[in-house]
């Protein structure tokens, strides 16, 4: 079984199998940490956003698949409803809570969500609502995802498109929502140009309603959906004709609602998923790995005579004398080689924030006066795709570095191995021989998934905590979390974690820059006060990076160190207690058979999947 073509139900039961081992072997540490990845695989949500030109019906779409049968936390208005973005997921009691763009919240009841909600009631969003976040007993379609209804963009009020430049970038999918009366139009080719650079592939079109338009007008519709996609390179699968309005009204059958959303769910599975499968899988086996070991340790002492298990004791016992000298030889270059990758791409950022700056600059500088307003709008997108450019080939290098020495460092790591005869040994020097004789948990040999524990675990909190810079980067992590240390599926840094997937973790959450960028300027009219918030954001965001970013990434190194110490100790100390254990019941034939029945059973689990890469 590839954890990759599995269901999520799939990887939860073999999951719980590997549990009942371990906690049948009496280690609960092991059974602890199998609770703790289960917990998390399950919490984890894909990110849906809503998306199109007010009026189009979104949250009219929105209320049908929450299942609701009234307005009342996705208001329907006659003027453009959607005046700030707001998540929804599912939960066992409804609650709400307005987030502040100066990083406060506030806990409201839903009937209040229209106070804050809707241009009617909060006009060019006066009260600063960055985010309302609504959990509730919706609609089982809601179990594993978080849906996101997006302010109009296009419409009269600028602030829109600021929030939308944002947002999209963190979506696992996207649903843009077109009526044959509005179809795609060039703010949104702009928009979803900005999309792409952030490698979202992930766009589904639907025209709204279909109820109410006779064919030739869909087909006009498509077709030219169609045409104003191609001319950016974008192709997107099925085009579906819905009437978010009937499946509101609970008329489903027909409405192309539910066929829209059978299209977002299978890319999700299929791509999306990935990720959280790798990091989840990896989990496991480095929890099982441990009673693995102590399982094979013990089914080899069986039938060893008392002579035979001391002498086995004897020697691994001055093998572990023998391992502090060596770990700490690779320990210690690895934390060496990777602080000089963050290094260089430290040394480099000066260079890169002078180039922003001067791009910047020059923007700003040939934009004619009677521009401003357009320039206002565009400025926050154009920073981001600026930095993003400039940035990623220097931290994309980094990366490969960082890929590169995890790989290194995991081969030439010592572990615990056995030869052919399956005595177990600690292998303190590389030794390619050994290495091809099979170390004890194969599945985890060169697969990078201990490292995949570790970063996909630690990366989202090194790069996401920043609590004291709401402005800049700690702001992207508030959006559709419970608080600054929470990231969506979207911007999941374990990609380097299982050693594949896009370039560019280091640098998630960077276009929380772009929010800053757009509150600034929001009131600024004239080409010089732009120009003065421009460069003190480009200021903010470059020393963000040096003073946190860079050195969450010293950090990282030291906790990947100590996991792997953690982890070999582990491993270790099980084989260690199986030998003792085989010494003491070396006279009961039963346990002996119990034992070789538990490994077997483990073992099938555990090396079931290892061809997963």
């Amino acid at each position: 079984m590839k954890p990759e073509e599995s269901s999520k139900q799939q990887l939860l039961d073999w999951a719980q199998e590997i549990r009942a081992v371990c906690e049948q072997e009496n280690d609960s540490p092991a059974a602890e940490m199998i609770d703790s990845a289960v917990s998390a695989f399950r919490a984890d949500k894909f990110v849906i956003s809503v998306m199109g030109l007010a009026k189009r019906g979104k949250s009219t779409l929105i209320n049908a698949l929450l299942g609701r049968s009234d307005d009342m936390l996705a208001p329907i208005d006659k003027l453009p409803a959607t005046s700030c973005t707001t998540s929804f997921s599912c939960g066992k009691e409804f609650t709400a809570e307005a987030v502040f763009r100066d990083g406060s919240s506030v806990q409201i009841a839903p009937q209040e969500i229209r106070s804050y909600a809707t241009e009617e009631e909060n006009p060019e969003n006066k009260k600063s609502v960055q985010l309302l976040r609504v959990v509730g007993p919706f609609d089982s379609r809601l179990n594993d995802v978080t849906l996101v209804d997006l302010p109009g963009v296009g419409s009269i009020h600028g602030h829109h498109d600021q929030i939308v430049h944002q947002f999209l970038p963190q979506s696992d999918a996207v649903i843009l929502l077109t009526t044959a009366r509005m179809p795609i139009n060039e703010q949104e080719l702009d928009m979803l140009k900005e999309v792409r650079g952030a490698e979202i592939d992930n766009l589904f079109v639907a025209v709204n309603k279909a109820d109410t338009t006779d064919e030739d007008e869909l087909a006009e519709c498509v077709e030219h959906n169609r045409r104003q996609l191609n001319s950016i390179g974008v192709s997107v699968p099925a085009m579906r004709k819905i009437s978010a309005k009937n499946a509101y009204e609970g008329k489903w059958s027909g409405s192309g609602v539910d066929e829209l959303w059978a299209d977002v769910e299978d890319f999700l599975r299929r791509e999306r998923g990935k990720v959280a499968k790798r990091r989840f899988y990896a989990r496991i086996l480095e929890a099982a790995s441990p009673v693995l070991e102590g399982l094979r340790a013990r089914t080899f002492a069986a039938g060893k005579s008392a002579e035979e298990l001391a002498a086995t004791r004897t020697r691994l016992s001055k093998e572990k004398k023998n391992l502090e000298k060596s770990r700490e030889m690779a320990e210690d270059r690895f934390e060496s080689e990777w602080n000089a990758a963050v290094d260089d791409a430290e040394s480099r950022l000066p260079q890169i924030e002078r180039s922003v700056a001067g791009k910047i600059a020059a923007k700003i500088s040939s934009s004619g006066i009677i521009s401003v307003g357009g320039l206002e709008k565009s400025l926050p997108g154009f920073f981001n795709k600026t930095l993003e450019s400039e940035l990623l080939p220097v931290f994309g290098e980094m990366e490969r570095r960082f890929r590169d020495l995890t790989e290194e460092f995991e081969t030439r790591y010592p572990a615990v191995c056995t030869d052919a005869g399956g005595t177990p040994s600690i292998r303190t020097e590389f030794d390619t021989t050994v290495v091809k004789g099979a170390a004890l948990g194969t599945a985890l040999a060169g697969s990078g998934a201990l490292a995949s524990t570790v970063i996909g675990g630690l990366t989202t909190t090194a790069v996401s905590t920043a609590p004291a810079y709401t402005g800049i980067l700690g702001a992207a992590f508030t959006f559709f979390g419970v608080n600054s240390t929470v990231t969506t599926a979207s911007t999941v840094p374990a990609a380097i974690a299982a050693f594949a997937g896009p370039i560019g973790w280091t640098l998630a959450g960077l276009g929380g820059a772009a929010v800053a960028v757009s509150w600034g300027i929001s009131k600024a009219r004239k080409k010089n006060n732009l120009q003065d918030i421009m460069d003190d954001n480009v200021r903010r965001t470059f020393s963000a990076l040096r003073t946190e970013r860079i050195p969450q990434f010293r950090k990282l190194v030291k906790s990947l160190i100590k996991e792997y110490r953690l982890n070999l100790d582990r491993r270790i100390a099980a084989v260690e207690e199986a030998l003792e254990d085989a010494e003491r019941n070396a006279a009961d034939p039963r346990i002996a058979k119990k034992d070789e029945v538990s490994f077997r059973r483990l073992q099938l689990l555990v090396e079931g999947t290892d061809d997963k890469e």
